[in-house]
C-alpha cells in the first residue's frame, strides 16, 4: 500500500515517513500543490496531509483531490495544530498536533483496512469513516459534531 505523507516542515514530514514505512511504501512531498502532481502521477491509496502550507493547503489539496477524477476517491487524513471542523467533511479522518503517532498508526491502519474492504465488497465503493477511540482527545473525524 502506497502512502503520500505532505508537510511542508521537512523534519516532521521525514519522521511520520520514517514512522509509516515499517508498513507501507512511503512517498513524500513537503506542499500541497506537489503532492497533488505526486498523487495524480503515482495514485497513492492514502494522503496524510498537513493543513496549512505554502502553495496549496491541505484543504485546498483535499478539494483539487476531491474535484479529479482520478484522485477522487483516495482516502486523506489531515492534520493540523488548529481546530478545522466544517471544512474537512470530505477528508477521512482528522488530527490536532500535537498527536501521538501510536494514534496516526491506528487511524492510517483503520483507513487502509477500510480501504481494503471497500475495494473487496465493490470497487469505488465510499469508503467506511475510521471507528477508532484513541487515548486522547485530539483526534476528530467528520460525523462526530
Amino acid at each position: 500500500m502506497l502512502v503520500l505523507v505532505v508537510d511542508d516542515e521537512e523534519s516532521l514530514c521525514e519522521l511520520l515517513a520514517e514512522v509509516l514505512a515499517g508498513d507501507y511504501k512511503v512517498i513524500k512531498a513537503f506542499n500541497g500543490k506537489a503532492a497533488f502532481e505526486l498523487a495524480r502521477e503515482r495514485k497513492p491509496d492514502i494522503i496524510i496531509s498537513d493543513v496549512m502550507m505554502p502553495h496549496m493547503s491541505g484543504v485546498e489539496l483535499l478539494k483539487a483531490l476531491r474535484e479529479n477524477s482520478e484522485t477522487e476517491h483516495i482516502p486523506v487524513i489531515l492534520l493540523s495544530a488548529a481546530p478545522l471542523r466544517a471544512k474537512v467533511a470530505e477528508a477521512s479522518a482528522f488530527l490536532t498536533k500535537p498527536f501521538e503517532i501510536e494514534v496516526l498508526e491506528k487511524v492510517v491502519a483503520k483507513v487502509a483496512q477500510d480501504k481494503v474492504e471497500a475495494n473487496e465488497e465493490s470497487p469505488g465503493a465510499p469508503l467506511e469513516l475510521p471507528e477508532l477511540s484513541p487515548a486522547s482527545n485530539n483526534y476528530w473525524k467528520p460525523g462526530n459534531c
